[in-house]
């Protein structure tokens, strides 16, 4: 597993995305693995994340949204 966490371009709807863009890669999402929501208070200015795993065509990836901003936190060896 390596951690990258940078930014990435998000198509498709926030909830279900159908691909994500990174360094010029189009990663399709094949399927939706797991989600889940981390929030802390990074202090005080509270930060929602929306994490998800999914299943693209280049392996499984590790995806976050914190509110309009998607980024690519890890992609699975």
């Amino acid at each position: 597993m390596r951690m990258y966490l940078e930014p990435i371009r998000a198509e498709g709807d926030p909830r279900r995305p159908r691909r994500f863009v990174w360094r010029k890669h189009i990663l399709d999402v094949r399927e939706i693995l797991e989600r889940w929501i981390s929030q802390t208070q990074w202090w005080n200015q509270e930060e929602r994340r929306v994490y998800m795993r999914v299943l693209t065509g280049e392996g499984i990836v590790e995806v976050y949204r914190s509110g309009e901003r998607w980024t690519l936190s890890r992609i699975m060896d």
